[in-house]
């Protein structure tokens, strides 16, 4: 009630102020305004003012003491607000330490709880060993990983009959925390035998293709098999430059074996021909789901006549990476072959991110290894006789090339295994060196 009253005077004291020193509020009109003014400028030079205002300034006069009691006011009610607010920060500032000490019990006793049915899973799966999940928070606090239950029971008669020989807690402390993290048919798939790391040698193209169905063989999971078989690379270019810049379309000599959902934009007289020719969603139909949002499909192709209609849909579908372009191959001409192409993955799209990284998939196991070493070699092949031509100066096009199985290790190929890309010779340069000259000469004489 004290506080409301403060804030109550405050204005008043300043309307004083004003009063007395001859300011026309703006609430007053305009002949009050000038009585205002005159009385006060009066009673500051000590002439009697005429009439009412005379008499007005008299009694305005009287009320000097109004200014002082309007600031007394207006700085009481000030200090009171910023000492309200103080208890309010400071309030708000335990009750935010509680909580926060209420949540850290709160977390680590559900860490707690989850630490104790990850045992009890390990114990009652069959594979003898869950995954456990490497986010941000085991990786970013710096904390040590522990030692897994399949780990410790190593070399004891409790120990799980998968576990391998070499695996034990001496040879885990070795580890990074990256590897102490993995599960142990990553580690089953990374180590061989006697314990050697395999992702640090240099395999040839046929020998990679051997180790992945080796491994296959030696993971405890029954549908690992069906995980894709991938191509990573990393290309030794510059993409700041225009020059060096890489995205194309690789035809596989065989389908890779999955199959994904191919959507057609063309026009409703073609949508029923091409929905029998295998195709997901096409005409009308698709244009309204992609309106809605509702992009529940893999490739988007269409013809370049329907371009300025996909235009118009670019802000929904640029984001999701999904605008047919010529580069890619999702501009195509016949939408039976592309259809096909894109269906079954004989066509693969190379197209690296900022750190020049790119993945292909090679296919499955149950593609065979003599396919799968096909569709190896004839990537790497296709992407080599279409390097850009800035890279022709280089000696070297791929930083690095390796090949993984799933979520397996990534084994990496030699050098010596890379395909040879196009490389322009000294009289090459020398040409394009007198060319530019004279083209330089042109411009300058005019």
């Amino acid at each position: 009630m004290v506080r409301g009253l403060v804030r109550l005077w405050a204005p008043l004291g300043l309307a004083a102020v004003l009063y007395c020193t001859g300011s026309a509020p703006s609430f007053l009109g305009s002949s009050q305004g000038l009585r205002l003014r005159s009385a006060g400028r009066h009673v500051a030079d000590g002439i009697p003012s005429p009439g009412g205002c005379a008499r007005f300034s008299q009694d305005m006069a009287s009320f000097y003491w109004l200014p002082a009691l309007g600031v007394a006011l207006a700085g009481a009610s000030l200090s009171s607000r910023r000492s309200h607010e103080r208890r309010l920060t400071s309030r708000l500032t335990v009750w935010c330490s509680k909580e926060g000490a209420a949540g850290e019990a709160e977390a680590k006793d559900k860490e707690e709880t989850e630490d104790a049915e990850e045992s009890d899973e390990e114990d009652d799966n069959e594979e003898g060993f869950v995954s456990k999940r490497r986010n941000s928070l085991q990786y970013g606090l710096g904390k040590e990983p522990k030692m897994p239950d399949w780990v410790k029971k190593a070399g004891t008669p409790d120990a799980h009959p998968n576990t391998p020989k070499w695996l034990t807690a001496s040879k885990w402390k070795t580890m990074n925390n990256n590897e102490r993290f993995r599960s142990m048919n990553y580690l089953k798939q990374r180590y061989d035998d006697e314990g050697n790391d395999l992702t640090k040698i240099d395999w040839t193209m046929a020998k990679v293709v051997d180790q992945i169905f080796t491994n296959s063989t030696r993971v405890d999971n029954p549908g690992y098999g069906g995980k894709p078989i991938r191509l990573q690379m990393c290309f030794n270019l510059d993409l700041k430059q225009p020059d060096e810049q890489i995205r194309m379309q690789v035809k596989l000599p065989h389908a890779t074996g999955r199959e994904r959902k191919v959507a057609v934009f063309c026009s409703p007289a073609e949508e029923e021909e091409v929905m029998k020719l295998g195709a997901y969603k096409a005409g009308r139909t698709l244009e309204d789901a992609i309106r809605d949002e509702d992009i529940d499909f893999d490739v988007l192709i269409t013809k370049p006549a329907m371009m300025p209609a996909v235009a118009k849909l670019g802000r929904i579908l640029g984001p999701r990476k999904l605008t047919p372009s010529p580069k890619a191959g999702t501009v195509v001409q016949d939408f039976e072959e592309a259809i096909e192409n894109f269906k079954y993955e004989r066509a693969v799209e190379i197209k690296p991110d900022a750190e020049c990284k790119c993945a292909a998939v090679l296919g499955k196991v149950t593609l065979g290894r003599d396919k799968l070493f096909e569709n190896l070699r004839s990537i790497t092949q296709q992407i080599a006789d279409n390097a850009p031509k800035g890279c022709q100066k280089k000696e070297t096009f791929w930083q690095w090339m390796g090949v993984n199985h799933g979520q397996g290790p990534s084994f990496r190929i030699s050098p010596s295994e890379f395909p040879a890309h196009p490389r322009t010779t000294a009289e090459d340069e020398a040409e394009e060196s007198g060319r530019v000259q004279v083209m330089t000469k042109r411009t300058f004489w005019g």
